[in-house]
């Protein structure tokens, strides 16, 4: 599962603006997650924040629409196309009508237990394929990333998917995934370099929370 890099580039890897309040017992959307008024003023700010810092070459997201708008305000002001991959997209668990946010973080939990006793290709989650298989698509979404053309990538992804890359970027076991948090908007800064070494520059900086403001990217 390794990834190989020719030429240095630098991945700016995002999660999407606020969608909903998540507290214990608040039902699951049964539809796709859209960004709330919040949510695009996160975007809107975070877009502003790195015009000032970054020209990018290439703005990926995953299919998921949170993640498009998230990324339009940045991509709109350096005029650049988005490239949606679906190996970007969220994790996805095969949970009942009417589950809560508490029976989500179950879930991911249970993954976390997975991953820390069994090999990833006897994982299962509801599309019935193999987690070593699902794992294999994120690191493919991330080296099409990786073999794109520029240096300066920006990514806007979900939670549970920047934590596994990240865990991979740091060579840390998938099942300490849950020990990085990943807030709305949250920016991780990635150095790619050849062959296929990796260096976490930032994590999860949020640019509209005032406790971060003051920290350079």
């Amino acid at each position: 599962m390794a990834l190989t890099v020719e030429t240095k580039k630098r991945i700016y890897l995002v999660r999407h603006g606020h969608t909903f309040d998540v507290t214990p017992d608040a039902p699951i959307l049964e539809a796709e997650a859209q960004l709330t008024e919040r949510g695009k003023a996160q975007a809107e700010e975070t877009a502003v924040f790195l015009n000032q810092h970054v020209q990018f070459d290439a703005v990926y997201t995953s299919e998921l629409q949170r993640t498009i708008d998230t990324a339009t305000p940045l991509a709109q002001r350096q005029n650049l196309p988005i490239v949606q991959l679906s190996q970007l997209n969220e994790l996805r668990f095969d949970l009942p009508s009417g589950s809560t946010f508490k029976d989500l973080y179950k879930a991911f939990q249970n993954l976390r237990d997975e991953l820390k006793n069994k090999p990833l290709d006897q994982i299962y989650l509801n599309d019935k394929r193999p987690f070593s298989d699902i794992y294999q698509g994120y690191l493919d979404g991330l080296q099409t990333v990786i073999n794109g053309p520029g240096k300066n990538i920006l990514v806007v992804a979900h939670g549970g998917t920047n934590m596994m890359l990240i865990c991979h970027v740091l060579g840390l076991p998938l099942h300490r995934l849950m020990r990085f948090h990943q807030n709305n908007c949250g920016i991780n800064v990635i150095d790619c370099l050849p062959p296929g070494r990796f260096a976490m520059r930032l994590v999860n900086y949020t640019c509209w929370d005032p406790l971060k403001a003051s920290i350079p990217i």
